[in-house]
């Protein structure tokens, strides 16, 4: 099995009060996904994704091994959470019909959605009920 993760960071304006919490915690999740990748020998990638206004790469696809811990968090703006959810989802999807690959979408966010404009929620509904038929999300 080949395991294929997203980490998805809500760096916006609301998460400043929890910026500390937050870095911490995508640490901490990064942590147990190179723990359990040497422990059960799988092949691991991680992506790491930033969202506020936009949603940017902060660590592209690579060996979980590999992946650098976040050392600084600096929220600002508003919050596209469908938006970031939506690009991992389309990124890992080139993997969804394979079989030997599972897929997984982490997001650490305050959950207040105001500025996607890319996807609405109707859409990443869809997409969630389409992948997860699939049976390796």
């Amino acid at each position: 099995m080949i395991n294929r993760i997203a980490i998805l960071m809500d760096r916006s304006g609301s998460m400043t009060q929890i910026r500390e919490q937050a870095r911490k915690a995508y640490n901490d999740i990064l942590d147990t996904i190179k723990a359990q990748a040497a422990l059960t020998g799988q092949e691991t990638y991680v992506t790491g994704y930033a969202f506020s206004d936009l949603v940017s790469t902060i660590s592209p696809i690579q060996r979980a091994g590999r992946v650098e811990k976040m050392h600084s968090n600096y929220p600002a703006g508003n919050t596209a959470l469908l938006d970031a959810v939506g690009v991992a989802m389309e990124d890992l999807g080139v993997y969804a019909n394979d079989p030997s690959t599972s897929l997984l979408v982490i997001a650490i966010t305050d959950g207040q959605e105001n500025r996607s404009r890319r996807y609405t929620p109707e859409q990443i509904r869809y997409k969630i009920a389409l992948y997860q038929g699939r049976g390796n999300w």
